[in-house]
């Protein structure tokens, strides 16, 4: 009896996964919305004959009407197929031909195929299961380290909307530096462990160098690349948190922040541990500290060079925090953000004009957490229900360029938990002055993708934008960079 019921089980699992499988439904949604040619070119070696695992997909273009291409075959106003192999784990995106852009994607599965009981002796060894297609590595290459390389699937970066390069790891904040070739440029990404440098030069992407955080750390907080020696090189302010937890003291974040600089083909320190807020303003790099029951102080010290590093210099008073506002010409002129959240024109005396009615959407970036000086309650006073610190997030960036400034709108929800997909767009901004306040327009197309940070590449009126995008809100999901041209 328990023999039976343990074939039973299996059998009810290798169903349910074959039904998971078989679940292409954010595929059919784009297909019913497809206006274009209902042409589809298969790329990446996809056999509709072979190619088992994706037969479910294969009969629903078939019942949709498409008619399939192959990859030799470019679909003008249609759509392509591609299947890829990363990390180990195929992968099928369907995207648009004019411009490459990304509309769906799903991980392939590996169903187990039903076991069907034979006729044996009890003494017979079980069938085993065979699964359809082997998407894990060899046996021989598990467990070892993969190659210190983080874009898996380096690809032109093209187009407004186009040239997704998917991203290993989870980077947090990025920064971009014009690179001696014409098409080129250096990229930097912040990780919550490393610093990693990465070139290129209009066809790929590869990693030069890597610097890891010299002090423990939990999170990445904030990376900023500027030239402030003058000497054509940038210098880089990286800035890490490490959450430090007390059972009766709350969630502490201790500040690591450390100046950094691209030296030989690699990154170097250029500072000791400055533990503080680092910005770039006014042509020059500013350190902040943090209080032990304030986000920060009121006073912040020009960063010197002694003996080749940067050292703080002396305390000037400030009444804002280095990561609220952006300079903006001409010098007694900033833009920030106020208490509900918009921008406006302030000169460094406290006036200000009227802010700029924009919603700019739902936003959190890393946040800080400062220890309550006096402990609050939810309800009652039991000694469990304290409420010990705040949980501050930082605000979203500011860029300045070419007589501008850009920012972010948050267009994109999460949706509900659990049964919810994410809808929406998110998109830049760009804020200008007009009379005494500000305007804004929208040069760059929005992407179905949470922005997690940006960086502008150019002077000019229309510089390019690199954005690193996430799947999920919290920075946690699939991370891919993209390049956009403005409209």
């Amino acid at each position: 009896m328990y023999k039976r019921l343990a074939l039973l089980l299996l059998g009810l699992l290798a169903c349910a996964s074959l039904a998971l499988a078989a679940d292409w439904s954010q595929f059919e949604k784009r297909l019913d919305d497809w206006q274009g040619a209902r042409e589809v070119s298969l790329s990446g070696g996809i056999d509709p004959l072979a190619d088992t695992g994706l037969s479910p997909l294969i009969d629903l273009l078939l019942e949709k009407g498409y008619a399939l291409l192959p990859g030799d075959a470019a679909a003008g106003d249609g759509l392509i197929l591609e299947r890829h192999s990363v990390g180990g784990q195929d992968m099928v995106l369907l995207k648009r031909t004019r411009d490459g852009a990304l509309l769906a994607r799903r991980r392939l599965t590996v169903p187990a195929a039903p076991v069907v009981p034979a006729a044996r002796t009890p003494s017979a060894p079980a069938a085993a299961m065979t699964p359809l297609a082997a998407t894990v590595p060899a046996a021989s290459t598990r467990g070892k380290a993969e190659p210190a390389r983080n874009l898996l699937e380096p690809r032109p970066l093209v187009g407004n909307e186009a040239g997704l390069l998917p991203l290993a790891d989870q980077p947090r904040r990025l920064a971009v530096w014009p690179a001696a070739a014409a098409d080129g440029f250096d990229l930097f990404l912040l990780y919550d462990d490393s610093l990693r440098q990465f070139h290129y030069d209009g066809r790929q992407m590869k990693e030069t160098a890597r610097f890891p955080s010299p002090a423990k750390v939990s999170r990445a907080l904030y990376l900023k690349a500027a030239d402030g020696d003058g000497d054509g090189r940038p210098e880089l302010a990286v800035v890490w948190a490490e959450d430090v937890i007390g059972v009766y003291q709350g969630t502490d974040s201790h500040l690591h922040a450390f100046m950094a600089r691209p030296d030989g083909g690699s990154l170097v320190a250029a500072s000791d541990n400055l533990k503080g807020y680092l910005a770039y303003s006014q042509g020059h790099w500013w350190l902040q500290q943090r209080g032990g029951h304030k986000l920060f102080l009121d006073q912040a010290a020009r960063l010197e060079m002694k003996n080749g590093r940067f050292a703080a210099g002396k305390a000037q008073p400030v009444d804002r925090w280095l990561y609220d506002h952006a300079d903006w010409p001409p010098p007694s002129q900033r833009v920030a953000w106020n208490a509900d959240g918009r921008l406006f024109l302030q000169n460094r005396q406290g006036a200000g004009a009227a802010p700029l009615l924009l919603d700019f959407g739902r936003y959190e970036g890393p946040p800080v957490f400062v220890p309550l000086e006096s402990p609050q309650y939810r309800s009652g006073f039991s000694r469990q229900d304290q409420i010990l610190s705040k949980r501050l997030p930082l605000p979203r960036r500011l860029v300045p360029a070419g007589g501008a400034l850009y920012s972010l709108i948050r267009g994109r929800s999460p949706g509900l938990p659990l049964v919810g997909n994410p809808t929406g767009r998110d998109r830049l901004v760009r804020i200008r002055v007009a009379g005494d306040g500000l305007q804004a327009d929208e040069p760059y197309g929005g992407v179905e993708a949470f922005i997690q940070d940006f960086d502008l590449l150019g002077e000019g009126a229309a510089p390019r934008a690199v954005l690193l995008l996430n799947e999920k809100e919290d920075g946690r999901g699939a991370a891919y960079l993209a390049l956009q041209e403005p409209q």
